[in-house]
């Protein structure tokens, strides 16, 4: 059986991997970051676009600096990529 997709962007991802680290709820997570709960599962769930300012935002409101989360993010779409078989193709060095 093939594997489900994940829904949304890594980014969505990981915001949503650290906030249930937290045992926040959407709710919780909008509060903190001045913004709604729908913006926040809009975030976790789509690929909408998510300003700068609002990213900020979120991670401080998660207690990571932004560049934690953005390399998590990353972490999340090599991980996507390899189990769909499309990893990387350049050379390990």
């Amino acid at each position: 059986m093939p594997k489900r997709k994940q829904p949304g962007s890594p980014l969505g991802q990981a915001v949503r991997e650290r906030r249930t680290e937290l045992g926040m709820t959407q709710e919780d997570l909008a509060h903190a970051a001045s913004t709604s709960q729908k913006r926040v599962w809009q975030i976790e769930s789509t690929s909408t676009r998510v300003s700068y300012d609002a990213l900020c935002a979120l991670a401080e409101a998660l207690g990571v600096p932004l560049e934690m989360l953005t390399l998590r993010a990353r972490v999340i779409a090599t991980d996507r990529a390899k189990a769909d078989g499309r990893a990387s193709s350049r050379p390990k060095s």
